[in-house]
């Protein structure tokens, strides 16, 4: 059965769970930026879809594109980044496994928003989601240079230790769908430490 599109009429909207007006905002947004894209889904499609009004959508978030940003701070893979690596100071193996279980969780239960990021239709949106991971690259880059620069590692090399990591998490559990990549990541994460920690 065809999926209605974002302003069919014809259909009931699938229901939203219960929430605060931005939570279902940002779920309605999620499902819809996944289902349709970006640039299809309008926001009164997304304000239909959450049982409320256009207006509630602006009320909450000053255009379509901060809506988008907020699904990615908030519901991305790397969303927890900060504060994971923030509890593992002196412990890069300890935040590396963390943080892969909480990208491959965040996969799990939301892979709506990794939908959203593969198939950006528009220059805009794909030039927002490079930021995004570059952001999230960056900030992993500068941990690892921290914890790791006293022991010869460079800030290039840093960046591309963080780079083959984040690769390497993404691809075990999108591409060669392993129901347990934890002994996979544990290697990679040894392998790629070895000899600066």
């Amino acid at each position: 059965m065809d999926t209605p599109g974002p302003s069919d009429k014809s259909h009931k909207p699938r229901r939203i769970p219960r929430g605060t007006g931005r939570q279902r905002l940002l779920d309605a947004a999620e499902e819809l930026f996944a289902t349709h894209g970006f640039t299809a889904a309008t926001t009164r499609a997304i304000a239909e879809r959450a049982g409320t009004s256009t207006g509630m959508v602006f009320y909450h978030f000053p255009s379509k594109e901060a809506l988008l940003e907020t699904l990615l701070a908030e519901r991305s893979p790397q969303a927890d980044l900060q504060g994971i690596l923030g509890q593992h100071p002196g412990d890069p193996h300890g935040a590396l496994r963390e943080l892969a279980q909480s990208i491959q969780d965040t996969i799990d239960q939301r892979g709506e928003i990794l939908r959203i990021m593969l198939h950006a239709e528009d220059p805009d949106t794909r030039a927002m989601f490079r930021r995004y991971v570059d952001n999230a690259l960056q900030k992993l880059a500068d941990y690892l240079h921290t914890e790791l620069g006293d022991n010869g590692l460079q800030h290039g090399q840093a960046r591309a230790m963080a780079q083959t990591y984040l690769s390497a998490v993404l691809l075990s559990r999108l591409l060669l769908e392993q129901p347990d990549p934890s002994p996979h990541i544990t290697d990679t994460i040894d392998v790629l430490l070895h000899g600066y920690s």
